[in-house]
């Protein structure tokens, strides 16, 4: 994104589309690898060449034919640069299509931020980057200088033209979000990425404020984090712990295994769903399930996270559209796997042990300890199930035979 800032504020400041390849150096710098396939030939041959003195009357040197090549001299008397010896293709005239420049720059940010490309041209000060497709309505995001972000009509009508029933103007630099008129919001670019959420926040409170009931509503806001540590496993939700994952290999294979699916799935609003059987493992009652739902909410009061209750409880969302499947409803790039996954351990799901083990009165075995033995060597393979579907699909974890070792 900051490429994309940097390029587009280049690119208008610069006067002109036509010049040598000297020029488009000494002016891009480090961007002109971006520049450079779209630089064209004009067939035309310059008459003058940059000066590193910048002054006088007869400054930039001019270029002068001399035995059978070119050379730039300075016209000032007395000369205050070096002539010096040229080449054609040094002199050749190179033209920039800067739409077709700024379009690999433009795509890479839509993928990052899972925006539909859009055919609208910008303006100046204004650069259509995509559209944000939701159920709840359109929105063009537009990147904007500060005093592009002030032409209102020009702004407008570029929400106009892309058909989308709202439009986000990005500004870069710290400002706050805000609600402009009716379907226009204003962000600052003051943090990596764009924040969309903010938009969406904003153009529709109503639709924000009831997700936690609406019917496969995504949670734009929400991050979640899967990490491992020695002897506990890592689940952080917008940054908190959530504390019911820590030793329980069941619940923890199960969340990340809806992860996978969810990260896996680049469709914001249609994927991510899970049939739960086989994938979840689940209990004949779906006992399972239900503390799973439970470990989201734990003993956490509302605003933890920075959400409701309710909505915690809501991220393992169900369907009556899709009876049977389960997904977590956020949007893919928000679901990190960070490496230390591949040093995962199982722990024995320690959150069902006693803490201090009693002194055995006999070696004798009973159908309760045999059952016990059953249901622990059950949970594992499970959890080694769940965890080795999640590895299939990208997950950084460590293959069956380490899982069981």
């Amino acid at each position: 994104m900051q490429t994309l800032l940097r390029l587009q504020r280049s690119l208008e400041a610069v006067p002109w589309n036509r010049a040598i390849l000297t020029e488009w150096q000494e002016r891009f710098g480090q961007d002109l690898a971006l520049l450079e396939p779209h630089l064209k030939p004009t067939g035309e041959r310059a008459g003058v060449f940059p000066c590193p003195n910048g002054g006088g009357d007869a400054c930039p040197r001019q270029v002068h034919e001399r035995d059978g090549g070119f050379v730039a001299v300075c016209g000032n008397v007395p000369a205050e640069c070096e002539p010096i010896p040229l080449t054609k293709t040094e002199l050749a005239v190179l033209a920039l299509d800067r739409a077709a420049a700024l379009g690999p720059v433009v795509a890479r940010v839509c993928a990052e931020e899972a925006l539909a490309g859009t055919s609208v041209a910008g303006l100046e000060g204004l650069l259509p980057l995509g559209v944000l497709e939701r159920r709840v309505g359109h929105t063009l995001v537009v990147l904007a200088t500060s005093e592009g972000s002030g032409q209102r009509g020009a702004i407008l009508e570029l929400r106009r033209a892309s058909g989308a029933d709202a439009v986000a103007v990005v500004v870069a630099g710290t400002r706050e979000a805000r609600l402009v008129g009716d379907g226009h919001v204003e962000l600052g670019l003051d943090a990596p990425g764009l924040r969309l959420h903010r938009a969406l926040k904003l153009l529709w409170p109503e639709s924000w404020a009831a997700r936690a009931k609406a019917k496969e509503a995504i949670f734009e806001d929400v991050e979640l984090v899967f990490a491992s540590e020695p002897e506990r496993h890592v689940v952080r939700l917008n940054g908190e712990l959530l504390a019911a994952f820590r030793v329980s290999d069941a619940k923890f294979a199960r969340l990340l295994r809806l992860a996978a699916a969810r990260a896996a799935a680049p469709d914001v609003e249609e994927g991510g769903w899970l049939k739960k059987a086989p994938h979840l493992q689940l209990d004949e009652r779906e006992v399972d399930l239900v503390e799973l739902r439970n470990a989201l909410v734990a003993d956490q009061p509302d605003g933890y996270a920075n959400m409701t209750a309710a909505e915690r409880k809501a991220l393992l969302q169900s369907s009556t559209d899709r009876p049977g499947m389960l997904r977590l409803p956020l949007t893919p790039r928000h679901v990190h796997f960070d490496p230390s996954l591949a040093n995962l351990r199982l722990l024995g799901d320690k959150q069902s042990e006693p803490r201090e083990e009693k002194p055995a009165k006999s070696k004798r075995k009973t159908s309760g300890s045999d059952e016990l033995a059953h249901n622990k060597t059950q949970a594992r393979a499970k959890a080694i199930k769940m965890l080795g579907e999640a590895r299939a699909l990208g997950v950084p974890l460590p293959d069956e035979h380490a899982l069981k070792s």
